[in-house]
């Protein structure tokens, strides 16, 4: 897997881990022209990790959004997708942090990882499509929905 190289929590750190998934799906199937739609087999998986940037004093949420310190991105096509900031899943990913309320997710966050507060948070992204860019079978989308899904389930789903 290719992408800019992930700097990894700290030893001892603790880390919150989720997988997320999202299908192919076209919505170009004739006389049903978008009204009709099916999603495929082939998914989007993306793996998230996400940890404290430094132990805040209680109830601190820090920095926020979150900090992208690493990108990686696999599979079908792969070559020919962005591996960093402008990537579309994280592009989505900013959009949904920017839609929470930074103080609750962030001590939901901190709790789920026992700690009182942080000072920001980092997050590596790790990405595997099965789903070809530009072959009409909704690889944006996917990457999109997969990547505000995550960001979601990151924070226990504020949203």
């Amino acid at each position: 897997m290719a992408g800019m190289a992930g700097m990894g929590p700290p030893p001892g750190v603790p880390v919150r881990e989720v997988t997320v998934e999202a299908p192919a799906s076209s919505a170009n199937l004739g006389p049903g022209f978008d009204s009709l739609g099916v999603a495929w087999e082939l998914r989007v998986r993306v793996r998230w990790r996400l940890w404290p940037l430094g132990q805040g004093q209680a109830g601190r949420v820090g920095r926020w959004p979150p900090v992208l310190l690493g990108l990686a991105v696999g599979g079908e096509g792969s070559d020919r997708l962005p591996r960093g900031p402008e990537n579309r899943i994280w592009q989505a990913a900013l959009r949904a942090f920017e839609a929470m309320d930074p103080h609750k997710a962030g001590q939901w966050a901190a709790r789920q990882l026992g700690l009182e507060g942080a000072d920001g948070w980092g997050v590596e992204v790790e990405a595997s499509a099965e789903v070809p860019p530009a072959s009409g079978l909704g690889s944006s989308a996917a990457a999109a929905v997969a990547g505000l899904w995550g960001a979601d389930a990151l924070f226990g789903h504020p949203l």
